[in-house]
């Protein structure tokens, strides 16, 4: 299984190609690509496919996530991950931008807990909780944290000890206090 979760994830090791423009606006979220760069173009085109898959929830539970860290591909590993399965993709040769990093919690994880964050966001009757009580502004997966962003109003041990009465209450959660200067 996991040498074909391998193949899908890398399938396109050479390094000239065109860039995916789903891609371009996934990345850019994550951090600048060089359009021009034909390395940060093979990268982008990646992490996209690896995002993409994860949201699919095609991945064994050691995955952990993926991103891109200047020339290479962060790879992380949840402590679930068996010496074999470290070793296998540590020993791959063939994609030498391809870095591991160990991580705490497996990918699935966090987007089983960013799918609670949604249905609880979205649901019309938890307006006023979200608003009034909590001042919860937005969430965000992060790969790099190994973690689920929460952004609030005001970062407040109380607005926190509310969120986590009344939305959830997990360790994968890290809560951030949004900057009122940036408009969306």
């Amino acid at each position: 299984m996991f040498f074909l979760f391998y193949s899908l994830c890398f399938s396109r090791i050479g390094i000239s190609q065109n860039i995916n423009k789903d891609s371009v606006s996934f990345v850019h979220s994550y951090g600048m690509i060089d359009e021009n760069d034909s390395l940060s173009v093979l990268l982008a085109n990646e992490l996209y496919r690896i995002s993409v898959n994860a949201k699919e929830e095609k991945y064994p539970l050691f995955y952990g996530g993926s991103y891109i860290d200047h020339d290479s591909i962060v790879f992380l590993l949840s402590n679930t991950a068996s010496f074999a399965e470290i070793m296998t993709i540590a020993t791959d040769n063939s994609l030498p931008y391809l870095r591991l990093k160990s991580c705490d919690v497996p990918y699935k994880e966090l987007l089983n807990v960013e799918k609670r964050l949604h249905n609880f966001y979205f649901k019309r009757s938890n307006r006023k909780i979200i608003e009034d009580i909590i001042g919860w502004s937005s969430w965000h997966v992060s790969a790099p944290d190994n973690k689920v962003l929460i952004w609030l109003e005001e970062c407040t041990d109380r607005n926190i000890e509310n969120f986590k009465k009344h939305v959830l209450n997990s360790p994968v959660l890290l809560f951030i206090e949004t900057d009122k200067k940036v408009h969306i």
